[in-house]
């Protein structure tokens, strides 16, 4: 298969379960799995996805985005990738709010007031035009992870951007953009590589051109590279999917977390040959179905976490006990689910997930490939009519 025609099939899989893993830290229940280091520190995911993001569209985009009307095309693509099912998911938060509302007003008692905090009416515009995660607020707001929706959509346009004024030295703006971003977060980010709503914007430019960095190595590598590490893959997939989870482990929210962009690039470069026992595996069905409902995971599952909760608190007023205990995690205090022991916690992990992957397989059935269909078909539109204009300039 061609390079430059491939779909990278185990890339999609393992974004997949890094979702998963990412949702499954989000619970916060005291189990066998929540105390995974990996899975207490898959916070670093985010950063997979950021490189991935970038391999992926540098891959498809890079050597067309040479005008305003490609540029134009390309941008409402992205668009129509994330903001329908963003929209959807703030609108589930919304009507739920307005529940609260409702209840609140018949008298009902409410942890936590409808329409404050990070609940507030004042951010919905700001979540709307997907700008709510350019350090605008001092907490995350709405549907949490979505934050790096925002930060990817505007890192989407750096890179049009950079595409149409300086395409023949992508590579050398990328690499400038990605040190550059990753130095100022090393510099003044109080949370590390654990920016979020502040300097969430940085982390995302610097794991997107690391990806875009990964890609031109990867597409000009020369036929002697690709054979030899196509003969490797037997043993070079394992050891490097065994080198992440080393490195997740350790790295916490410390300093070493800040290697996360150059950690996943080296993971993205070596699995994108797709030739080895770990890319058979993961072009399963079910590894390939993840694959593909892989944004809907990470965007519905916090809406899911809120649903649990709200389920214990309900459960804490009822038994007059807490079903809460806290705990040191990465030398942090943190509230856990702790109401048994640690195989019923994880029991209640996999209840979750599945409700996650429940909902993620309608959110991705209703509403995020239709949109994606839809906004692919008007980004089509445009494209060719830009297209007569480019041969009557050419004919000229």
């Amino acid at each position: 298969m061609s390079p430059l025609t491939q779909r990278f099939h185990v890339l999609d899989a393992w974004r997949g379960v890094a979702a998963l893993l990412v949702a499954l830290e989000r619970l916060h229940a005291n189990g066998f799995f929540y105390n995974l280091p990996i899975v207490r520190n898959s916070y670093l995911f985010v950063d997979f996805f950021f490189v991935l993001s970038g391999f992926v569209i540098a891959h498809a985009y890079g050597a067309k985005l040479d005008g305003m009307k490609p540029a134009a095309a390309f941008a409402l693509r992205r668009f129509g990738r994330l903001w329908p099912l963003h929209m959807l998911l703030l609108a589930m938060f919304v009507a739920f709010e307005a529940v609260k509302l409702a209840l609140s007003l018949k008298g009902v008692a409410m942890d936590v007031p409808p329409f404050s905090g990070t609940s507030s009416p004042a951010t919905i515009l700001t979540n709307i035009a997907l700008v709510h995660g350019l350090n605008l607020y001092e907490v995350l707001t709405w549907n949490q992870p979505s934050w790096s929706i925002s930060d990817e959509f505007w890192t989407y346009l750096l890179f049009a951007a950079v595409c149409v004024v300086g395409a023949r030295r992508l590579s050398l703006w990328s690499t400038m953009l990605s040190l550059a971003a990753l130095l100022t977060l090393i510099l003044v980010a109080p949370r590390g590589m654990d920016s979020t709503y502040d300097f969430g914007i940085l982390r995302c430019i610097a794991g997107f051109f690391a990806g875009v960095v990964t890609q031109r190595l990867w597409q000009r590598a020369g036929s002697a590279v690709r054979s030899r590490v196509m003969a490797w893959s037997a043993w070079l997939e394992p050891l490097m999917i065994l080198a992440v989870i080393v490195f997740v482990s350790a790295a916490g929210r410390g300093p070493l977390a800040f290697l996360a962009p150059f950690v996943f690039s080296a993971m993205v470069f070596v699995l994108a040959f797709e030739s080895g026992p770990v890319s058979r595996l993961m072009t399963g069905r079910v590894f390939q179905a993840l694959g593909a409902w892989s944004y809907s995971i990470y965007m519905v599952n916090y809406f899911v976490v809120l649903m649990v909760e709200r389920l214990v608190n309900s459960a804490q007023r009822e038994l007059g006990t807490s079903l809460i205990e806290t705990v040191a995690v990465n030398g942090q205090p943190k509230a856990l689910y702790a109401f048994g022991p640690a195989g019923a916690m994880d029991a209640m992990a996999v209840a979750y997930l599945a409700a996650v992957l429940a909902l993620s397989f309608l959110t991705y059935t209703l509403c995020e490939a239709p949109a994606r269909r839809f906004f692919n078909r008007q980004a089509d539109r445009l494209e060719q009519r830009a297209k007569p204009r480019q041969l009557a300039g050419a004919c000229a």
